[in-house]
């Protein structure tokens, strides 16, 4: 005798929705979290490329210094950053022709153990005024 709410169990049904489960759940999450680690990886690298267009800017003008161009890459990323970007470095070269500004840290990883090392490198002519020695006088 059936009892009145329950259905009968098909033959070859048991436990399969379990098995898909298992089956199915883990490469899923894993490709989330693969997803999700990419993009924190995107986004430190855009936080570190902006600190150093910063950095750059302030250094390169006319009358910037290596210790201006730090200055402003450093006050980018205590703004910018939080704790998407782990170690920040900003290292400003700045030379007669070109300024070399390089950004690096470590990116925020899902898992304690991975680190995921960003390092950005802008290279910008060095802003100098050069006299004009072509003029004519009539």
């Amino acid at each position: 005798m059936r009892s009145a709410g329950r259905r009968p169990a098909l033959a070859g049904d048991h436990g399969s929705v379990t098995l898909t489960t298992l089956v199915v759940l883990p490469p899923l999450l894993l490709t989330f979290l693969v997803g999700l680690q990419a993009a924190l990886v995107w986004h430190a690298h855009d936080i570190a490329t902006a600190a150093a267009q910063q950095a750059s800017a302030a250094a390169r003008s006319v009358d910037g210094t290596d210790t201006a161009g730090e200055q402003a890459g450093d006050s980018f990323l205590a703004h910018s950053a939080g704790q998407l970007l782990d170690h920040p470095t900003v290292t400003v070269r700045r030379t007669a022709t070109t300024t070399t500004v390089t950004v690096s840290g470590t990116a925020l990883g899902i898992l304690d153990q991975l680190h995921i090392h960003v390092r950005v490198t802008v290279v910008s002519p060095t802003e100098r005024f050069v006299p004009d020695t072509a003029s004519t006088t009539p």
